[in-house]
C-alpha cells in the first residue's frame, strides 16, 4: 500500500526500506521498490511455463512479441501521462512540488522508471522471440533464461503501470485541494479589502 509522508511525498508501505536503501539513490529506491519486489518472482515464475510445457513452448515466440506489443502500449500511456503532467502542472503546484523531497524531478522518475523498464522489456523480448526458435529443446534452464528476463520485465512494467495510477490519483487529489485553496484565499481578499 502506498502511503503519504509528510513531505507530501509517495513512499513504498515498507518506510525501513525506503531509508536503508536511500543511501543507493534513485536506483536503490526503484530496485528495492514495491513493483520490483511483484513484477521480478512473477516474471521468473512465469518463465519457467515454456520449460515444462511443450504446448507453451510452441507458441513462445508469439509470446514474446505479444510481450513487446504491451510494453509498447504501457511506454506510450506512460508518456502520454508524463506530458499530461508537465502541460496541467499550474505555476502553484510547481511550486509544491518543489518543496518535497526530490522536487518536480521525484515526482517524475516514477513515469521515467517504468518507461525505460518498458524499454529494457522491449529490447529482451525481441531479442528472445528472434533467438527462440534457435534454442536447443533439451537445454530447459536456457528456455527459462530465454524466457523469464522478458517475463520479469512485463510484469514489472504492468504492476509499476497499476503504481503510476495510484500516484497519478494522488496527484490529482493535490492539485485539486491546492486549487480549492487559492480559489479561497481569492474569494476572501476582496472582503479583506472592503473591511
Amino acid at each position: 500500500m502506498i502511503n503519504r509522508s509528510k513531505q507530501g511525498m509517495v513512499e513504498d508501505g515498507d518506510s525501513s526500506s525506503v531509508n536503508r536503501w536511500s543511501e543507493y539513490g534513485s536506483i536503490g529506491s526503484i530496485i528495492w521498490s514495491r513493483d520490483f519486489k511483484i513484477g521480478i518472482p512473477l516474471g521468473v515464475a512465469f518463465g519457467a511455463i515454456p520449460t515444462f510445457s511443450h504446448a507453451a513452448s510452441d507458441g513462445a515466440v508469439a509470446i514474446l512479441i505479444t510481450f513487446a506489443g504491451v510494453l509498447v502500449a504501457i511506454a506510450t500511456v506512460v508518456l502520454a501521462a508524463v506530458t499530461l503532467f508537465a502541460a496541467l502542472m499550474s505555476p502553484e503546484y510547481r511550486v509544491v512540488l518543489e518543496s518535497t523531497r526530490g522536487g518536480v524531478k521525484g515526482a517524475v522518475r516514477p513515469y521515467l522508471a517504468v518507461a525505460l523498464v518498458c524499454v529494457g522489456g522491449i529490447i529482451t523480448s525481441l531479442a528472445a522471440a528472434l533467438g527462440w526458435p534457435a534454442l536447443p529443446d533439451h537445454s530447459s534452464w536456457l528456455r527459462w533464461l530465454t524466457f523469464s528476463l522478458p517475463a520479469s520485465f512485463t510484469m514489472w512494467a504492468i504492476i509499476g503501470s497499476v503504481q503510476l495510477v495510484w500516484l497519478g490519483n494522488y496527484h490529482i487529489e493535490r492539485r485539486a485541494e491546492l486549487l480549492k485553496f487559492l480559489e479561497d484565499v481569492r474569494r476572501r481578499r476582496p472582503d479583506s479589502r472592503s473591511a
